[in-house]
């Protein structure tokens, strides 16, 4: 994570940027990843209903001669998405969370610093990001197990 990061290169004597610039440069690259690698999923080969549904419609203009132009499923407006029954209760919700979240992300170092040196300090609030990685997935299986 980036205060890992930050950590360690306050930690070496390295310039305050090179923790601003190697999250950065990381953060771009896995966005590079994330938008060339991901595949639609007719081309990885995983076939859902709505995949079926696309293909079928495909294969029938294909067979009375029309232009095939697949650009996958519409997206969903906004409005469309809040008509949805509990997505507007869970979004606020979600937002209510995250704002408990970065609360805690940026004034847990502050706090820590008040009683700890600044790289101990920043260690110990990386636990927090850290320990939220296995927590969801944990947090996750559990709700799919208890539904």
């Amino acid at each position: 994570t980036a205060a890992l990061c930050t950590a360690a290169v306050l930690n070496a004597g390295y310039a305050y940027w090179w923790a601003l610039l190697i999250p950065a440069v990381t953060n771009f690259v896995w966005g590079f990843l994330t938008i060339t690698l991901i595949a639609d999923p007719v081309d990885a080969g995983i076939i859902t209903d709505d995949v079926r549904l696309r293909m079928e419609k495909n294969a029938a203009k294909a067979a009375a001669g029309e232009e095939v132009n697949d650009d996958g499923p519409a997206p969903i407006t906004y409005a469309n998405a809040l008509r949805i029954p509990m997505v507007a209760q869970y979004a606020f919700a979600f937002g209510f969370f995250k704002l408990t979240n970065y609360v805690l992300f940026f004034w847990l170092p502050y706090f820590l610093g008040r009683h700890f040196d600044p790289v101990t300090a920043n260690l110990i609030a990386a636990l927090y990001s850290v320990g939220m990685m296995p927590g969801g997935i944990i947090v996750g299986t559990v709700s799919d197990l208890f539904g």
